[in-house]
């Protein structure tokens, strides 16, 4: 802002000699009757050049400070603060001008990109805006002239008809348009405008991935001055995989690792060999947003969409500290893990399903065999949100000793496990419990229980803790271990089964069974 108002004060300041000069020059040439010596420029000329110099200067000083966000959702508030740079010194603070907002779609986008000079009437809008005008206040302190909308809204849309394809309302762009007027010197007065980043409206939360995807490429890859709002279909596959690690790393705090990419890389690009560079191939918009990956229904970017929200949401610490391989295949994750000690494991996104993260590790099997590596069935956003957290799972694991390569897991996990809860001892209250993760690989012994139940490969149980601290008493529940309560009955009394249970359980329990 400082560089601006120095430039508008020595505009300004070199306006007015130059119209004092055109005067006397014009008063001179009628004295003279025309026969003075015509200058080249003519004062007249060099005015109006100083003059458009600092309209255009004020034009450009006309900024949005805080841009809207670029996926709008119809009924949700959100908030833009535009920014007159010149500060105070050309004096709009004396009247104040009143800052309009509108939406509009791509083609009346390119209407006001052709003719800057021309202000937008009310019909050029295609939706419904609320608390869309607001007075531009100088801030005498700091010398900021703005205003920020703090509670705009998008009540309606209207959708252009004029989509190309199979276009989806997904990949419509709209901007928002702030217009005002400023008098600059009681002289001159200039139409301002300026549109914001490209924006796509949505009215469902489950169109937020696809649009975000669309503010994705146009970010990308848009070009300087372009007619907006035009984008390449086809990119170097470098510019693309530098784009995917700032989009991922934006929220999550750590990029992707040359490994990554390059697994990436081979998701993308079917025909890439084993071990070839693909900084020669181009990838197309359709490949990434709309198509299919192979032996699967969903897309790329629903993937790896995804795969960031669940860092986002579940294990973002862990994310940072580099603990998480994520992006890697599952066969070379295997591989790398066939060379170590059982017990080692890595945690990658599944390929299979959308949202999902599994845990590869070695397991000794016999004498014979040695050790073998299995995959645990992914864990979701649902399971990590509301039944088990992340470190909370790694730490029940007890297969689970060394992170790749050869880190181990209380030491790199110990900071994320989460602390017990502190209850006071009444005698009155019940006994805790706590819900634990346990792995049931093939050919490990199961109880009956647990085998009638047919519980997944890794399943949860149930434990009681002690008061404030961990429980070290043996997990029970599903599984026929020694309860510390006393049992109800003798030893091997027989129960009786709920209406419609019979073939689920077996005839006779033990006292400290499931019913227990």
């Amino acid at each position: 802002q400082q560089w601006c108002e120095i430039l508008a004060e020595v505009n300004w300041q070199l306006c007015h000699p130059l119209k004092q000069l055109e005067t006397l020059y014009q008063n001179a040439m009628m004295s003279q009757h025309g026969q003075m010596h015509t200058a080249s420029p003519s004062p007249q000329q060099m005015h109006q050049y100083a003059v458009r110099l600092l309209v255009t200067l004020v034009k450009k000083c006309f900024v949005l400070e805080r841009e809207p966000p670029q996926v709008l959702k119809t009924a949700n508030r959100f908030s833009a603060t535009v920014r007159m740079l010149v500060g105070n010194k050309l004096n709009f603070h004396m009247s104040p001008p009143e800052v309009v907002v509108s939406i509009i779609n791509e083609q009346q986008a390119r209407q006001v990109h052709g003719e800057p000079e021309k202000r937008c009437d009310a019909s050029m809008n295609s939706g419904e805006l609320l608390n869309y005008k607001k007075t531009m206040e100088l801030q005498p302190s700091t010398g900021v002239l703005a205003c920020t909308f703090n509670s705009m809204q998008l009540k309606k849309i209207k959708r252009s008809p004029e989509r190309r394809g199979n276009e989806s309302v997904m990949e419509e762009k709209f901007t928002l348009l702030f217009q005002t007027q400023v008098n600059i010197g009681g002289e001159i007065n200039v139409n301002i405008k300026v549109m914001s980043l490209p924006v796509v409206v949505i009215v469902h939360g489950n169109q937020q991935p696809q649009a975000e995807f669309t503010i994705f490429w146009d970010n990308s890859f848009a070009e300087p001055n372009r007619n907006p709002f035009q984008t390449p279909d086809l990119v170097d596959w470098p510019k693309l995989a530098e784009a995917l690690k700032a989009f991922f790393a934006s929220t999550t705090g750590r990029g992707l690792t040359p490994g990554n990419l390059n697994y990436l890389a081979h998701k993308l690009i079917p025909s890439l060999g084993h071990d070839e560079d693909p900084s020669n191939y181009k990838v197309g918009r359709q490949a990434v947003g709309k198509d299919t990956l192979k032996g699967v229904m969903f897309t790329f970017w629903s993937w790896f969409y995804q795969a960031r929200e669940l860092v986002v949401t579940c294990f973002k610490k862990e994310w940072e500290a580099g603990l998480i391989e994520g992006f890697i295949d599952k066969n070379e994750a295997h591989t790398k893990l066939a060379q170590c000690v059982p017990g080692t494991f890595l945690m990658r996104f599944s390929d299979s399903g959308i949202g999902g993260i599994s845990i590869a590790y070695t397991r000794n099997v016999d004498t014979i065999v040695g050790s073998e590596v299995y995959s645990v069935q992914p864990w979701t956003k649902n399971d990590l949100q509301h039944v088990r957290p992340f470190s909370a799972r790694i730490r029940d694991l007890e297969e689970l000793l060394y992170l790749y390569p050869c880190v181990l897991k209380n030491e790199a996990f110990a900071k994320f496990y989460p602390q017990p809860i502190d209850e006071s001892a009444d005698p009155a209250k019940y006994v805790g419990c706590t819900v634990v993760v346990s792995l049931h690989p093939p050919g490990s012994s199961r109880t009956n229980t647990e085998a009638s139940m047919s519980l997944p490969p890794s399943s949860l149980m149930i434990r009681p803790d002690s008061i404030g601290q961990p429980s070290p008493m043996p997990q029970y529940g599903l599984h026929n271990q020694p309860s510390p309560l006393q049992p109800f009955g003798n030893e091997h009394e027989e129960f009786p089964q709920p209406p419609g249970a019979q073939g689920l359980f077996n005839s006779t329990f033990d006292g400290r069974s499931l019913y227990h």
